[in-house]
């Protein structure tokens, strides 16, 4: 009872701020994986909480996911398919890089670690300093995100790819030196952004397909949620139905590269045992 209700106030938690009730539910549903009776009772209970919890952050806050980015429309082609494989890929990259600059940055600022008030403040420098330098890498990145969707050709390439590096990094330093807040938001720009970098470095790629595959295939790389991650880049970006196969192929594509061949557990070892090694 006790699994059961956590569960289920997990589910309440993100009942609010996902698009759909029904998507809080399968996206605790596919990273918990109840096993018989208590699957039921886990669906049941969680359809009904974050039912519960979405009337009441909807009237307040008057908004939700649903349809947040409004992207060119573009008709669905079948080498679409074919193209969403390297584009999972490069998700799965990225995802990879996010990973190890975390590690390499927490192993950098270990010697901070007996100095509670120098680490943080270390931090605070390096993330203002970037963010004067690069505006679109502040906060959870959820409203600047349609900053560079609308202005992305304008930008250009050179400059999406610095604010892709740049988020990555401060990411990495503010996980490093004690700053709160969860990387899924931070993970769903990154995606975003990258796809929009391949679109305006390939105008032939609809840049529909490639911010919505790259926007959900990232996470996807990490975490085993490919189902509610593929709903979320459907429900967000309203790209239609067709539309979306390629996306399927993307977050599989970039789960099967990364966490799905073992390469992500194998660095999480191996950080394990570099922590457990005693330093001289």
């Amino acid at each position: 009872m006790r699994a059961t209700n956590t569960l289920t106030g997990m589910s309440a938690a993100y009942g609010g701020m996902l698009s759909a009730p029904i998507l809080a539910t399968i996206l605790v549903l596919e990273l918990a994986r109840p096993k018989a009776a208590r699957f039921s009772e886990t669906l049941i209970g969680g359809l009904l909480a974050s039912s519960v919890a979405f009337a009441v952050y909807f009237p307040i806050a008057g908004a939700t996911f649903v349809g947040i980015y409004t992207l060119p429309s573009y008709q669905y082609e079948d080498w679409h398919m074919l193209a969403a494989i390297p584009l999972g890929l490069a998700a799965g990259a990225l995802a990879l890089v996010t990973v190890i600059a975390i590690a390499l940055m927490k192993r950098l600022t270990a010697p901070l670690a007996r100095f509670p008030i120098l680490r943080p403040v270390t931090g605070g420098i390096v993330f203002g300093l970037v963010g004067v330098a690069l505006p679109l890498t502040l906060f959870t990145g959820t409203d600047q995100l349609t900053t560079v969707i609308n202005e992305g050709a304008a930008l250009g390439a050179g400059l999406l790819i610095a604010i892709v590096v740049a988020k990555i990094l401060v990411f990495a330093v503010c996980e490093a030196t004690g700053f709160i807040g969860g990387p899924f938001l931070v993970m769903l720009f990154i995606g975003g952004t990258a796809g929009v970098t391949a679109h305006v470095l390939l105008p032939g790629l609809p840049e529909g397909l490639a911010f919505t595959t790259m926007f959900a295939a990232l996470p996807a790389a990490l975490v085993p949620a490919p189902f509610s991650l593929l709903l979320i880049g459907a429900l967000t970006t309203q790209i239609g139905t067709l539309q979306i196969a390629p996306v399927a192929v993307a977050v599989l594509t970039a789960y099967l590269a990364i966490s799905g061949s073992g390469v992500l557990m194998s660095l999480a070892r191996r950080q394990a045992k570099a922590a457990a090694t005693p330093t001289t």
